[in-house]
């Protein structure tokens, strides 16, 4: 239909006239259709968005299509413009003519707060301004801003209503009136379920200890962070019964199984003794054995000759029902006939919520050399060094995942800053004219940052990569010193530990398909960076590795393969070199 035979509707007041175009599947509205008349700038604009939106709909009779003009004359109510109204609709031939009147828009011109207990005044204006003009819809936002408040600080039943209202040339004048009613405290946890956690870490990790205020933003929160707990999981959502001016919350949770246990073992012939060695690697995590959330870890790993590693760490949460958690660490390196590197951390745990922590910790590193007669007579110093070292340091961690165990969507961030003094002890087999123009008392700064985000990408698939480095800075580096790089947990495609660097960077890439919670397939790739300062001699390298691997719920555990090629600079992937890591972790 060309435009000259458009019936135009002049000049008293503003209209629109909104062509739908009727096709044989129903009514579809065309965007270069619509006609504006006496429409200013800005009118012209907002409209145009909504007409642009409308144009996606199918109708499959007329009702549809009226239904949604009345959604468009909400909107537009929304922000300002009370005076719309369709006036008529009708057809010509194969279109469809819809009359608007827009009218003005109208502003709040003066909007007064007032509580029944004063608390606008007293704890919070909420942005609102008396003497201050809003849009409409602003000022629409701005109660909706007060109730929220009320319901989150105590006052889940306050009402606001709007009084003295007065409407002149555009303008809206008001009072809003707040009545809080009571304030409402919570009262206690109670779980229903098999599962085995005790009320008071439930109230402290969802920050619902009695007789605080009541809070909805916690309560509608309540699903998102059960579900990062690996222990239980929800049966039904939580229930709340009000009374007595307190709120009561009913958890329905169930058991999960966390612990969890892999290893493997074996005996190989030590060369230089002629007697067989136990080697392999023990995993045990014990996950809310006490029922409080805690967390007990043990590993041990002998993979190489004369080599062994050893940790034993424990966490726990909410000390005396506080929000201070404590956690211990304690590792043991032995290097062959080197070295033997101890590392003990004792840390307290802030916690901010379900969601991050903050941890301030004291840490002891040491190192003592083994077997030390091949240095009688030397002219330079080792690259190993008797040396111990005392920081205090500083851990924050922020989490907004999905869910604990392979999740879809969100991010983590874990930043670490160290900072001590470091003393070398002199070796009895070195001369000491080897140490005379070295400082044996020095400061040490060590720093690290990992951030993890898990994008999706439809509804099985998901993009995840990972960013993670570390610093250190010093006066005197050593190689048993230095981090440890290398295997499953960051460069894939290399032996476990096989760099040591005084500086890193690795960027980790995956894509991944996830038919289910415990089950994924994924093509991976690890680039990393890493610079190794020892005495004089500084070295750097870029190690890429890339693969594949599966994990999936098998039983009682879950099972897993890594398949990995490596490649450093200078070199070529060695196919007879790939890494495959697999194993059955099982869950009890």
């Amino acid at each position: 239909m060309d435009s000259s035979n458009i019936k135009l509707y002049y000049p008293l007041r503003i209209s629109f006239l909104i062509l739908f175009l009727i096709l044989e599947t129903g009514f579809l509205f065309s965007q270069n259709q619509v006609h504006y008349i006496n429409v200013s700038g800005s009118q012209i604009s907002i409209f145009r968005k909504q007409a642009k939106q409308l144009a996606r709909y199918r109708f499959d009779d007329e009702t549809g299509l009226k239904l949604k003009l009345e959604n468009l004359k909400s909107y537009f109510i929304e922000h300002g413009y009370l005076e719309i109204n369709v006036d008529r609709t009708y057809k010509v031939a194969d279109t469809l003519f819809a009359v608007f009147h827009l009218g003005r828009p109208y502003v709040w011109k003066n909007l007064e707060l007032v509580s029944d207990k004063n608390l606008a005044s007293s704890k919070l204006n909420f942005g609102l301004n008396q003497f201050e003009e809003y849009s409409f819809n602003a000022g629409v936002d701005k109660q909706g801003v007060i109730l929220e408040y009320c319901l989150n600080h105590g006052y889940p039943f306050a009402a606001l209503n709007l009084s003295e209202i007065k409407i002149s040339n555009g303008e809206i004048r008001g009072t809003c009136n707040l009545n809080l009613n009571q304030v409402v405290v919570w009262d206690s946890v109670l779980i229903r379920g098999n599962a085995l956690i005790h009320p008071k870490f439930i109230e402290n990790y969802l920050g619902m200890k009695p007789g605080e205020v009541y809070c909805e933003e916690k309560f509608e929160a309540i699903s998102s962070l059960i579900d990062k707990l690996e222990f239980v999981s929800e049966i039904k959502p939580a229930e709340l019964e009000f009374f007595d001016e307190k709120a009561k919350v009913y958890h329905y949770l169930k058991k999960q199984s966390a612990n969890r246990f892999d290893g493997i073992a074996g005996f190989q012939n030590n060369k230089k003794t002629d007697k067989f060695e136990l080697t392999g690697e023990v995993n045990l995590a014990l996950v809310n054995s006490f029922h409080r959330g805690e967390r007990i870890h043990f590993n041990w790993r002998k993979l190489e000759e004369s080599s062994q590693y050893l940790k034993i760490a424990f966490e726990y949460p909410y000390i005396f029902n506080s929000n201070l958690g404590a956690d211990f660490a304690f590792q043991l390196l032995k290097q062959d006939s080197s070295y033997v590197n101890t590392n003990l951390r004792l840390g307290l745990n802030f916690q901010q919520g379900g969601n991050s922590h903050l941890k301030l910790y004291y840490q002891s590193k040491a190192s003592r050399l083994i077997s030390t007669k091949q240095f009688v007579g030397l002219t330079v110093l080792p690259d190993f060094a008797d040396s111990k070292s005392n920081f205090l340091g500083f851990q924050y961690t922020y989490e907004k995942l999905d869910r604990y165990y392979n999740p879809l969507r969100g991010w983590k961030l874990i930043f670490d800053i160290a900072g001590g003094q470091n003393r070398i002890r002199k070796n009895r087999n070195i001369s000491d004219e080897l140490y005379k123009d070295m400082e044996l008392n020095t400061r040490i700064l060590e720093t690290s940052l990992s951030l993890y985000n898990y994008i999706p990408l439809g509804a099985k698939f998901v993009y995840h990569w990972q960013a993670m480095g570390a610093w250190m800075e010093r006066k005197n580096y050593f190689e048993n010193d230095l981090f440890r790089l290398g295997g499953l947990k960051s460069i894939r495609g290399f032996n476990e530990d096989a760099f040591r660097a005084s500086k890193y960077a690795i960027a980790k890439q995956e894509i991944r398909f996830v038919p289910s919670r415990n089950t994924s397939v994924y093509l991976f790739c690890d680039y990393a960076w890493y610079k190794r300062e020892v005495q004089n001699e500084i070295f750097s390298d870029r190690p890429i590795g890339y693969g594949f691997g599966f994990n999936f719920s098998a039983g009682s555990g879950v099972f897993s393969l890594n398949y990995a090629l490596g490649k450093q600079d200078g070199q070529s992937v060695d196919f007879k070199s790939a890494k495959i890591h697999f194993g059955f972790i099982s869950k009890f």
